[in-house]
């Protein structure tokens, strides 16, 4: 039986983003197997999902953090071993770091190789370590048979990275259900009063890991600078910024306004009460939260970044802010939106139409190509 091997960092990374996938290569007749560091807590966990798929699961110690180089060494035997034993046919990485090893493990394997950057956020800096991760690149590039980017950006990057046997394709992130995302102004007043948002308050959301890159201090920031206790803030996800976080809401004054209410597998749920979103990250190669919420119809505020130019047209479904830590600015887009609420609304049809272009028959469509490109070739490499 054909063998696929998808590699990530975090276990939860699996079940939140690549379920999809497993499902198309099921579907084309492999046995998946799975490997990354399934005691990551940064993604909720849910290994029925994977059970379900009869996916064999490797838990390895892989980390995303460039300087964990005794994680790193002990991931990279590991994954031999897995490589070698297994004998897969396809190994498909995710991120820089877990997708470099991934692909120096694999050796002379004959196995076809895809790529997904899920950002290249060395470009346009040049310090010598983004030198060097540049160098990195260039030289496993030749053993990637496809590089998928998503965003125009990383695509045009990609590009310049590829060797002559590597495939460059763009997909929309793992695309949006947008069946299930959708503007729902009844239920979202239901979960307002349940989440206990009193009527008439301004409510914003934010859905992202409690981390250095989302940024969600900056939003508690620009909401103390207001001072308007009819505005609320909640803040879904975890992370090892909890403690940080918790600290500055209470420091602000702002208990009871700002929470933090932990990872939800249902937005779809809390996304349609909102008046808006924000996410200021401080880079991003796409930002799958921000489409959901536009898809519910609900505008976001967010930093000028190669992902998010993807979908936000300034004034139009959304707003930028120029730079991640701009406080003033992006509390005066709040004020401005608090102020006078038809602004949101009548963005409202134009969050919609946008979210659309990043429907997830879109990625899966893009992602059967793939996958049957790189079956094709490793047909061809085995029967060499």
């Amino acid at each position: 039986m054909k063998k696929a091997l998808i590699v990530a960092g975090a276990g939860g990374f699996i079940t939140h983003f690549e379920l999809s996938d497993i499902d198309i290569l099921i579907d084309m007749g492999y046995h998946v197997i799975c490997a990354a560091n399934f005691d990551n807590p940064l993604y909720e966990f849910d290994i029925d999902t994977l059970n379900r798929r009869n996916v064999t699961i490797y838990n390895i110690p892989m980390s995303n953090r460039p300087s964990d180089i005794v994680s790193h060494v002990r991931s990279f035997f590991c994954l031999k071993r897995i490589i070698r034993r297994e004998n897969v046919d396809i190994i498909h990485c995710h991120t820089q770091v877990p997708s470099a090893i991934s692909r120096m493990s694999a050796g002379r394997t004959k196995a076809g190789i895809i790529y997904t950057s899920h950002g290249f956020h060395f470009y346009g800096k040049s310090s010598l370590t983004v030198r060097i991760i540049k160098y990195i690149e260039k030289k496993l590039a030749k053993k990637t048979d496809c590089i998928i980017t998503i965003n125009n950006d990383d695509y045009n990057n990609a590009l310049k990275l590829a060797s002559g046997r590597t495939i460059v394709r763009k997909i929309p992130g793992i695309g949006i259900d947008t069946e299930r995302y959708i503007p729902a102004e009844a239920s979202g007043k239901s979960v307002r009063a349940s989440s206990g948002i009193p009527d008439g308050a301004f409510y914003i959301i934010s859905a992202g890991m409690l981390n250095d890159n989302k940024n969600h201090i900056t939003v508690i920031k620009a909401i103390a600078a207001l001072d308007n206790p009819n505005i609320y803030y909640d803040i879904f996800g975890e992370g090892p910024k909890r403690p940080e976080l918790e600290q500055a809401i209470a420091s602000y004054g702002l208990t009871g306004k700002v929470r933090l209410r932990g990872y939800r597998s249902d937005m779809y749920n809390y996304f349609p009460a909102a008046d808006c979103s924000v996410f200021v990250s401080k880079h991003e190669g796409l930002g799958m939260a921000a489409l959901e919420s536009l898809s519910c119809g609900i505008p976001v505020i967010a930093t000028n970044l190669s992902g998010t130019r993807e979908y936000i047209i300034d004034g139009t479904n959304g707003f930028f802010i120029d730079a991640w830590n701009n406080v003033s600015q992006l509390a005066n887009i709040i004020d401005g939106c608090c102020t006078d609420r038809r602004i949101l609304k009548n963005m409202a049809h134009d969050c919609r139409k946008t979210a659309t272009m990043f429907d997830i028959s879109i990625s899966r469509t893009i992602m059967k190509e793939i996958y049957n490109d790189i079956d094709k070739r490793t047909k061809h490499n085995r029967y060499k």
